[in-house]
């Protein structure tokens, strides 16, 4: 992020893998104040062989409450949600309630 022109280089972060890569979304956030312009958002939770899966916003262990806040406090204009495959459920019962979670989020 050094070498890149601010005026010129914008990025998106995925707040997924970087809490599956052990990091600190909103460190990362603060830190580069003003870079990340975009947030690509799946929740996620650690499935029975330790794997890590996507499912429903809000029914994971990511703290989106205290992550969207800052995020835009720190320059991100838009959240861009993912939701792969989950079980249990189809892609639009998944969109209405993944809808739902970000609307109560950014109200």
């Amino acid at each position: 992020m050094k070498e890149t022109d601010p005026s010129l280089v914008d990025y998106e972060m995925d707040i997924f893998w970087v809490v599956v890569a052990g990091e600190d979304p909103i460190a990362w956030l603060k830190k580069y104040s003003g870079r990340f312009k975009l947030s690509h958002i799946k929740d996620r939770h650690t499935a029975g062989n330790g794997k890590d899966e996507s499912c429903i916003l809000g029914e994971g262990d990511i703290d989106y409450k205290g992550i969207v806040k800052i995020a835009e406090d720190n320059g991100v204009d838009y959240h861009v949600v993912e939701q792969e495959e989950y079980e249990g459920t189809t892609p639009l019962i998944s969109a209405e309630k993944n809808a739902q979670y970000m609307k109560k989020l950014l109200d």
